[in-house]
């Protein structure tokens, strides 16, 4: 092949910068339309569990391709861009500089791994002990919270844990009183479900439930099926939200007296009834979590404090313990594959689960830096942070971060092995 042959064969600078655009705007073009379209569940979690959206795994693919100045334009472009299309929120600039430079340390990052082999033998070393010791951390935890009484399976489920009133009864080692504190910000909701009796009824304004005191709120639907023996009826101002035909089955011409200022009076009015405003003396109720139920009233909570609380558990029992047994899995692997690359002398081909390792690597890091600056840009932003302790709000975070990483890094993983064997192979040897 003489000179011009081979300078014909070669891409000018122009031509690979167009195809580099191309490339990326493509591998954007699929995370906007992935994070349009949403992720997917892990329900184990509690709740609705842990959310794994789809939108990162192609985001990481220009970064790796053609380095940290692609990697951050897309990344920043996919923040900014999936707001406009899909808004959540107010919108923060300084998210989009975030998103923005964990795209150029995933590049970075993915350079120093995948260029050398003696980085890539250290690195593997310090991942496994690093992951021996978040597994190590999540067995401590579970054996501390089922020591201490708080936990009795391996995976929580709100059922198990006990009323909040009587967690904070317990004497907890400092390891469960930092988990349990975690769940401190999520506070119950407590609907009044029913009122029965004779004569003058006044509403409670507050409940204590297990030893511990709460507002209560809401009046929930045929709240006074049984009212057909109330003299009068007492609504004090707590009472702020009221479910449909929470009001239905008061007797007509029963006195209603609202405290002033009362929202039931409003909706009282409102719905055709006769209501008078004065103020009188509130009223509590004494119940157990067991039975909800003292002196004429049933009361329902929310169980925020309960549910939410069984999901940080997982996340720092169950969700530590798979990260960790994961991640030294995926090491194992790696050395084993290193093992039989070098004594086949096949080039260092290297199997999905390498491949996630090194994934992983390249996109925790930048993911849990992210993850803390955001933590404490939305500490200071969002109204309903603010005043919050930080590391309460980082520490869930940071977790979910792991897992969702870990994820991912499989994912792409995959896509990785696909693309640089079939699609891409020459955009990944020109670019490595």
């Amino acid at each position: 092949m003489n000179a011009s042959e081979n300078k014909k064969k070669q891409a000018s600078p122009a031509s690979k910068l167009i195809m580099r655009i191309t490339v990326s705007a493509m591998f954007l073009a699929l995370a906007l339309a992935v994070k349009l379209i949403g992720g997917f569940y892990i329900p184990i979690f509690g709740g609705n569990g842990m959310r794994v959206g789809f939108a990162g795994v192609f985001s990481f693919f220009p970064a790796i391709l053609f380095g940290p100045i692609y990697g951050a334009a897309v990344s920043g472009l996919l923040d900014f861009l999936g707001y406009l299309l899909k808004p959540d929120g107010a919108y923060l600039p300084l998210l989009t500089l975030t998103a923005a430079l964990g795209g150029a340390l995933k590049g970075l990052i993915w350079k120093f791994i995948h260029s050398d082999s003696s980085v890539r033998s250290k690195i593997r070393a310090v991942v496994a002990v690093c992951f021996a010791l978040i597994c190590g951390f999540g067995v401590f935890c579970h054996v501390s919270l089922a020591g201490d009484g708080v936990i009795s399976g391996y995976v929580t489920t709100l059922d198990e844990l006990p009323s909040r009133g009587k967690t904070e009864a317990m004497e907890l080692s400092p390891t469960s009183d930092f988990i349990v504190s975690l769940a401190q910000y999520n506070n119950e909701t407590i609907t009044l479900k029913a009122a029965r009796g004779s004569g003058k009824i006044v509403l409670p304004s507050s409940a204590t439930i297990d030893g511990r005191s709460y507002k209560l709120t809401r009046l929930g639907a045929g709240a006074f099926e049984d009212a057909s023996e109330f003299s009068s009826l007492y609504i004090p101002a707590s009472y702020t939200k009221f479910d449909d035909g929470a009001f239905d089955g008061i007797p007509s011409g029963l006195p209603i007296i609202c405290e002033t200022g009362a929202a039931a009076h409003k909706t009282l009015t409102e719905l055709g009834y006769s209501v008078s405003e004065d103020d009188f003396d509130q009223a509590s109720v004494d119940v157990t979590s067991d039975t909800m139920s003292a002196d004429g009233f049933d009361l329902k909570t929310s169980d925020t404090w309960r549910k939410y609380l069984a999901g940080y558990i997982n996340f720092i029992t169950v969700g530590l313990e798979l990260i960790g047994a994961a991640g030294l899995l995926f090491a194992v692997i790696d050395l084993i594959a290193a093992l039989s690359s070098k004594k086949k002398k096949d080039g260092g081909k290297s199997s999905v689960l390498s491949d996630s390792l090194k994934v992983f690597i390249t996109i925790i890091i930048p993911g849990l830096i992210v993850t803390t600056v955001n933590t404490e840009i939305l500490r200071r932003f969002l109204a309903a942070w603010n005043g919050r302790s930080f590391v309460i709000l980082w520490i869930p975070r940071m977790i979910e971060e792991m897992l969702v990483c870990m994820v991912q890094a499989y994912i792409i993983a995959v896509l990785y092995g696909v693309f640089s064997k079939r699609i891409g192979g020459r955009l990944f040897r020109e670019n490595r």
